[in-house]
């Protein structure tokens, strides 16, 4: 989902709002840039962040999250569970809106407000100029939790346009890891590489290929071969810091050979007494967030019992922090290793954890 910018707006810019109004529904803000004719002169990362939302534009784009029937059904229950005092006659902020699929929801879940906002710097002063909001919503999850840059929104949001006290859904977010076996995956890719173009071999690609971040689902659910360790407890309602070091245990559950991490989150809304929880586990129904998968260089054989531990960092990259880097040190019978990965985000090349 495209990131709610908090920065201050160039006053060389010129903006409109256009209303959507529909029952139940009041406020739904969206911003287009009008066209003054006169050249402004812009720096490169705001060049670089205008460029990460025009993704967004194509509808086509959106399409993965609005037909992920599991996570609609989530919202669905959370909203209901929520006790009339939550929502009813109430001002709600969705950061990230999107498409506005989640606003409406809302709106009929009974808000009396819903104000939706969406990809720009201008669109955050809008927002302010607003009644602050009572619960603030958000699809805000990428891979690893922090790619696509919302979660840096949501910090802002909270602080700048939640009332204190005020209810943030989803409000809490888990990630985990595991190891799992692919050398199915590994195999299709080595032998794709090692298919001659003009007589030249391209092989040695493949020792790059494996330092790439994958978001995709696994085919079977056996494919995770240890236990799945809780690497991150997070409360929406106090996020800070966006740099993690995580450790991991991770005892082995078969004889299989673990050369890949699997991450996965779930987020969990609703009041105290019940949860509704979404989650991304691969034994779990599949949803369009599926699992971040992280290879190493070379397989690790491990035997029923045996331990995979390690520490895990991860912290938002880019000017626009979209992009996450992330670092894995792994320690396997007296052994450690580390590889770090890049994981650059885009609504076109991968959908959202």
């Amino acid at each position: 989902m495209p990131l709610l910018g908090l920065q201050p707006q160039s006053r060389s810019s010129d903006f409109h709002i256009r209303k959507l109004t529909a029952k139940g529904l009041c406020g739904f803000l969206l911003l287009k840039k009008k066209s003054t004719g006169a050249e402004s002169s812009s720096t490169s990362s705001s060049s670089t962040t205008e460029a990460y939302f025009r993704q967004y534009d194509n509808p086509n784009s959106h399409m993965p999250l609005l037909r992920d029937s599991v996570l609609t059904r989530t919202w669905q229950l959370a909203l209901e569970q929520l006790g009339p005092e939550h929502i009813r006659g109430k001002v709600v902020l969705d950061v990230g809106c999107g498409p506005g699929h989640l606003a409406m929801m809302c709106a009929q879940a009974g808000a009396e407000h819903v104000i939706a906002v969406d990809g720009s710097a201008a669109i955050a002063e809008v927002a302010r100029q607003v009644k602050k909001a009572d619960v603030l919503v958000s699809n805000f999850a990428g891979p690893g939790l922090l790619a696509g840059g919302m979660m840096r929104a949501i910090a802002r949001a909270r602080r700048d346009l939640l009332k204190p006290g005020g209810l943030v859904l989803p409000s809490r977010a888990e990630l985990f890891v595991s190891g799992i076996e692919d050398r199915e995956a590994l195999a299709a890719a080595k032998a794709a590489w090692d298919v001659p173009v003009a007589g030249l071999t391209l092989a040695p690609a493949m020792m790059q290929v494996v330092r790439h971040p994958r978001v995709e689902t696994l085919q079977r659910a056996s494919q995770v071969a240890t236990s799945t360790c809780n690497l991150l407890q997070l409360s929406t309602a106090a996020v800070g810091v966006l740099h993690f070091d995580l450790g991991f245990c991770c005892p082995s559950s078969s004889q299989s050979g673990p050369n890949e991490q699997a991450a996965s989150s779930s987020l969990n809304g609703g009041n105290q007494e019940e949860v509704a929880v979404f989650t991304s586990d691969p034994r779990a129904p599949p949803t369009h967030y599926q699992q971040l998968v992280l290879s190493f260089p070379r397989a690790v054989r491990v035997a029923k019992g045996d331990v995979l531990e390690g520490k895990m960092s991860l912290q938002p990259s880019g000017t626009k922090g979209s992009d996450v880097e992330i670092s894995v040190e792994l320690t396997f019978q007296g052994s450690t290793a580390t590889t770090s990965y890049m994981l650059v985000h885009s609504a076109c090349g991968q959908t959202l954890l």
